[in-house]
């Protein structure tokens, strides 16, 4: 198990879990005297938005627990939260490392939504996305801003076959796909140059007993 906070340092150990038995761990953390992060945590109303962190993507917000984002250098950044149906929410924050900064936002929603969404898990997850042959991140990842109608959507990922499916996107509303991936075939040896050692022996032996002859 690892604890981890902005301005300490991180606490990495070892939990035993009994059968039935409530485990409560106590642990006191150390003041890091120069801290190099900070920690930024996100939640939504409604839950479910695509988290941004100076255009790159970082989760979906959840109900119950924010996106936490553990290891946010200093500076500028960008947040930008997104959900079909609903106004984007943008907003700049100067970010010291060694604190921790929480943002809670109300998503207002659209009258007449013109876009949709896709959101893609898979089993294994960390599987490459590509919509109609773009590539747009690994999973789990959330499509957003998708003007309505057919798209293909393929996933790859090492060692396990390609998984790829049309999906219909419709005007505020996100779409839910689920991908199993199956691991590859794994081929099976053949008896190559069997045959070819075979005959080359055979000549050889010809050869030898011809030579014998003269």
């Amino acid at each position: 198990m690892r604890l981890t906070r902005a301005g300490y340092q991180d606490w990495t150990g070892t939990v035993s879990i009994g059968s039935g038995v409530t485990t409560y761990l106590s642990q006191t953390l150390v003041v890091n005297p120069q801290p190099m992060y900070a920690t930024v945590s996100v939640s939504s109303s409604p839950a479910g938005a695509s988290v941004y962190v100076d255009g790159v993507y970082k989760g979906q917000t959840r109900d119950g627990s924010p996106l936490v984002s553990t290891m946010v250098l200093p500076g500028v950044h960008t947040l930008r939260l997104a959900k079909a149906g609903y106004q984007d929410y943008e907003t700049t924050q100067n970010v010291v490392a060694g604190q921790d900064y929480v943002v809670s936002v109300t998503l207002n929603p659209v009258q007449n939504p013109t876009t949709g969404a896709i959101s893609v898990i898979s089993a294994p997850s960390s599987a490459e996305v590509y919509l109609n042959n773009v590539f747009k991140g690994i999973t789990p990842l959330t499509l957003d801003s998708l003007t309505p109608g057919s798209y293909t959507v393929l996933l790859k990922i090492g060692g396990y076959q390609d998984w790829q499916a049309t999906q219909q996107v419709t005007a505020g509303q996100t779409a839910q796909i689920s991908a199993t991936l199956l691991p590859s075939a794994t081929p099976t040896p053949t008896k190559t140059g069997l045959f070819p050692l075979t005959v080359l022996a055979g000549i050889g032996i010809l050869f030898l007993a011809a030579r014998k002859k003269s």
